[in-house]
């Protein structure tokens, strides 16, 4: 059986990004508090530039781990993040991913501290970027930035076979 630990409320965000933003003991005093999903910027439904949401942003999430975990896999995924996401855990490189319609994921458990507070942090570019679909061409929509689909933590035996989703 697969548990599914829900990390969709109490996020921290901040508009801006910078390399101090990783770091675990951050004061989040400049952060605002958000749950997913979430935009990156309301704009408004007329005159905007669309400038005005393409930028790199910040996203804090604490959770703490039970020691009851240790020993099993634990999966963060993101069903989606606009348009390219890189993923720390407790100020560690996890994983990254490109595109903004595609569920990524990645195995934490060797990141997190058990029995402890964790912090998954999650830079967010929201920057169209000829390299990631559907950019590079003509688009006629609005391709919004932000965390914008649901995120978990997917707690499963050690040695595991990677379910497909089609």
């Amino acid at each position: 059986m697969i548990d599914k630990i829900n990390l969709n409320y109490d996020w921290k965000y901040n508009e801006n990004y910078v390399d101090e933003h990783i770091k675990v003991d951050l004061d989040e005093k400049d952060f605002i508090s958000v749950n997913i999903p979430h935009t990156v910027k309301e704009i408004p439904f007329n005159d905007f530039d669309e400038e005005m949401y393409q930028f790199v942003s910040s996203y804090r999430k604490h959770v703490y781990i039970g020691k009851e975990l240790e020993g099993k896999a634990l999966i963060l995924e993101f069903e989606a993040v606009a348009n390219m996401a890189e993923v720390y855990v407790n100020g560690v490189f996890a994983f990254s991913h490109k595109g903004p319609y595609t569920a990524f994921s990645g195995d934490i458990s060797k990141l997190v501290k058990y029995g402890e507070d964790n912090v998954i942090f999650v830079k967010v570019d929201s920057r169209e970027r000829d390299e990631i679909p559907p950019f590079g061409n003509i688009v006629d929509y609005l391709v919004y930035g932000g965390i914008y689909r649901e995120v978990y933590i997917y707690v499963q035996k050690k040695e595991y076979v990677k379910e497909m989703k089609l």
